[in-house]
């Protein structure tokens, strides 16, 4: 619009508005607009990729935390618990080869007397922790047989033995040992209990409060009886009315799980995110009642299992989240250090580390190599634990 003047009568001057040019953006102007929103948006997305790769570093951080914190906590208090029943058992027992049937599931048992069995994972993989324990809540001292039938076995006092509690019956001599299932301790002088594989007994009522007493089929004795001689001098041990030997493993390359051998269960799992587990016994040989840094060993095994007084146990465990390069300046990306300066450690040693994928047991890729199936660029944690064998500790402390 232009101002227009125009004279009066008056000699006044009037001055008006005139419609003129219109006037717009360029496209010069539009396209410096676009490209100043495009480079807004550009930074509004950088910030938010940063901020969400930041996100998921801490999220997968937390979960591993948690993970690891529970996995110790299960395997710990499985472990605390082993040996009980037979933590007393001399030298020449604890270690014996038992042997049994379970009639329901058709199978044979053969397991050693052992409260922890560590067996190593070849080429640096996961170790096997094999956790054998009792539960009975009134006996767990051993009882020194002093009369033995195939069925039958005769003791002083059998206080704390019920129908239906597992044990391990230990010659005087030799390294076999059998396990049976008490069916009847009705006896009226209290010496002695039986252990038929035939007929049916009632479970004592300790050990099922909540339900009626019913009668059931003894699960774990042999048709025919026991086939050793055990009197004089014989030793049972009692492990209660469900006693567990739990097998931990890392399956499918990354899961901590559990199976019970007495029932014949399959694993469970238990944590998610363990890709390795390494395991040591703690054995006094010299009996001072302290483990050196040297007096622990993973392999061979103990000679004496009494004198194996705790476990060190460490659980590698690695987050989700593949942890991409940040570029350098120097470099097309920022690599960690070299493999040998990064494997994680405990304290037995260094991890071995393998391809996230579990295609091969060896590590094939190299620093620079950035692909999912490179350890490297993950984080990882290493949880830790000395764990004592208090039963073992209570049962076998020079005096």
């Amino acid at each position: 619009m232009k101002a227009k003047t125009s004279p009066t009568s008056c000699g006044i001057q009037r001055t008006g508005w005139v419609k003129g040019h219109q006037q717009g953006f360029s496209l010069v102007e539009i396209l410096v607009g676009i490209v100043i929103g495009m480079v807004g948006l550009l930074v509004i997305f950088r910030t938010v990729a940063i901020w969400d790769n930041h996100t998921r570093t801490t999220v997968s951080g937390g979960d591993a935390q948690v993970t690891g914190t529970l996995a110790m906590f299960n395997l710990e208090r499985d472990i605390k618990q082993a040996g009980m029943g037979f933590g007393r058992a001399a030298s020449g027992v604890m270690g014996c080869t038992v042997t049994g049937v379970d009639t329901q599931t058709s199978r044979n048992l053969n397991f050693r007397l052992r409260p922890v069995e560590i067996t190593e994972g070849a080429g640096g993989g996961p170790d096997t922790v094999t956790v054998l324990a009792g539960n009975s809540s009134f006996f767990v001292e051993n009882a020194r047989i002093i009369g033995s039938t195939s069925t039958v076995k005769q003791f002083r006092d059998t206080t704390g033995l019920r129908q239906g509690d597992l044990a391990v019956l230990a010659p005087a001599s030799g390294t076999a040992c059998e396990l049976i299932q008490i069916t009847d301790n009705s006896d009226t002088a209290k010496v002695s209990v039986t252990h038929s594989g035939s007929g049916s007994y009632v479970p004592d009522v300790a050990y099922q409060p909540a339900n009626p007493a019913s009668a059931v089929s003894p699960r774990y004795n042999p048709s025919a009886g026991t086939t050793l001689t055990y009197a004089p001098g014989g030793t049972l041990f009692n492990l209660g009315s469900a006693p567990q030997r739990n097998v931990w493993t890392i399956t499918s390359g990354r899961v901590l799980s559990r199976a019970d051998e007495f029932q014949g269960a399959t694993a469970v799992e238990v944590s998610d995110g363990v890709i390795n587990m390494k395991a040591q016994y703690g054995v006094d040989a010299n009996n001072d009642n302290v483990i050196s840094d040297t007096e622990w060993v993973s392999s061979p095994a103990p000679v004496d299992w009494t004198r194996v007084r705790a476990v060190r146990v460490a659980l590698l465990v690695r987050s989700s989240q593949f942890e991409k390069p940040v570029a350098a300046a120097s470099t097309s990306v920022a690599m960690p250090p070299t493999p040998t300066s990064k494997n994680p450690t405990w304290a037995g040693g260094a991890f071995v580390m393998t391809n996230v994928d579990a295609t091969s047991s060896a590590d094939t890729h190299s620093d620079t190599d950035v692909v999912p199936e490179n350890w490297r660029f993950y984080r990882y944690r290493v949880y830790e634990k000395v764990i004592p064998l208090r039963n073992m500790i209570w049962g076998n402390t020079p005096s």
